[in-house]
């Protein structure tokens, strides 16, 4: 158990949320191990490396629905999505935000339901160009956008169908990019519907193509790149630095796995933050204190804190944003909800119910959820108490496991090959 806390975050989403990893790591034990470094890495390329494309796969149920593994627990990508929505700590926009993004899930899932191997399919996924700069300043969400593409892919192994993902990292304005998503599917789209809408693409269509015509878009319908972007040419060279970090994340998960003090934690997870932004501002390189050192013995503060780390643990922490937020640190507590995701223990709803209809739609105005049923209760996306307990019932029915969930990269010169998840 946690003998100290730190002072919880409220308002501003965590791009990386230690409370998130510590009770997952307190749950799964030692097989959660991957899934942390998976998510620091992923954490680290997208806003340090600010690698333009990233892949990731998610399983495909015989209904559609989408699915990965954390820590030995499959988990909806769906009901992930919609998490932020129920911290009511979170401003607005970001809470609504999530739930449009879930329901961009859903219609991806209905798509996919009869989507044979080669289907492709494409979506957007803006900047919040909508909110006030005074919002996302410091913590909130950056400048930048994704492009995603999402191929339906057979496994040769299991002989399954599986959900391969490319996400691109862009620049492009609202305008441009409501412009390329038509052109790609054919579709017109307004641009207050950008976010969450899905479209087919033609099966010569790849990320890669995508990312070539976004390389020609002219400088006016792109925003400014942000000062602490990396050059293109040092983003191999970050992401290389960044794997001879491991073993400030390797402690850190060992300090998580012993029930360490929050404020350790969190300190150990800064440290490991402060030596990228060093690398990446003036080339300054931490990665040679812990060479070939024993983690285990990393935990012992009169090996960990040499006069180097005393140097690095002296500068300024800053949190860099990316799109999911800005920084790392301990959120309060939400617990319940991470139960409500896994299934592992499914409390009571605990949103605010309205009357409505039971009539879950996507942008292009599809019905891809509910019973139709109407003047009834209805929570947050629109889908009676029934249903709501249908869905519930549905989830913890679930027990098979796919393999465990594997985050990959590739490497800008080779233009990369897959996806990223939502």
């Amino acid at each position: 158990m946690l003998v100290e806390t730190v002072s919880p975050t409220t308002q501003k989403p965590l791009a990386f949320d230690m409370r998130h990893e510590w009770e997952k790591t307190e749950r799964y034990g030692e097989p959660y191990r991957e899934s942390f470094l998976d998510n620091a890495h992923y954490y680290g390329l997208e806003t340090f490396a600010r690698k333009p494309i990233v892949e990731y796969y998610h399983e495909i149920e015989n209904d559609g629905s989408l699915h990965f593994s954390e820590g030995g627990m499959r988990v909806s990508a769906a009901d992930r999505i919609l998490l932020p929505y129920f911290n009511r700590s979170m401003p607005d926009w970001y809470r609504q935000r999530a739930r449009t993004e879930y329901g961009a899930i859903r219609s991806l899932e209905n798509k996919i339901r009869t989507a044979l191997p080669g289907d492709r399919f494409v979506e957007f996924s803006p900047a919040p160009f909508d909110v006030p700069a005074s919002e996302l300043a410091g913590t909130a969400f950056g400048t930048h956008s994704f492009a995603r593409t999402y191929e339906v892919v057979k496994d040769e192994a299991t002989g399954r169908r599986r959900l391969l993902g490319k996400a691109h990292l862009n620049y492009l304005t609202q305008e441009a990019q409501a412009q390329l998503f038509t052109e790609l599917t054919g579709q017109n789209i307004d641009l207050n519907n950008l976010l969450g809408a899905v479209g087919k693409l033609d099966s010569t269509m790849d990320i890669t193509t995508i990312e070539r015509i976004i390389e020609t878009i002219p400088e006016a319908h792109k925003v400014p790149v942000p000062e602490n972007s990396p050059e293109a040419k040092r983003r191999k060279d970050i992401e290389a630095y960044m794997y001879r970090l491991d073993p400030w994340l390797e402690s850190t998960f060992l300090l998580m796995l012993d029930g360490a003090p929050a404020r350790d934690i969190v300190n150990r997870f800064q440290d490991w933050e402060k030596a990228l932004q060093a690398y990446v501002k003036d080339g300054t390189d931490y990665s040679q204190i812990f060479s070939g050192h024993d983690v285990a013995r990393m935990l012992d503060d009169d090996v960990y804190m040499t006069a180097q780390m005393r140097a690095l643990r002296a500068r300024e922490y800053k949190a860099w944003e990316n799109c999911c937020g800005g920084g790392s640190g301990f959120s309060g507590s939400h617990e319940e909800l991470l139960r409500a995701i896994v299934g592992y223990v499914k409390p009571e709803h605990n949103w605010e119910w309205t009357i409505g209809d039971c009539i879950v739609k996507d942008k292009e105005g599809t019905v891809i959820g509910g019973c139709g049923a109407k003047n009834v209760d209805v929570g947050p996306v629109s889908l009676c108490r029934a249903c709501t307990a249908e869905d519930d019932a549905r989830q913890a029915a679930e027990s098979a496991l796919p393999e465990p969930f594997k985050l990959k990269t590739l490497e800008v010169d080779d233009f990369f090959a897959n996806q990223l998840a939502a």
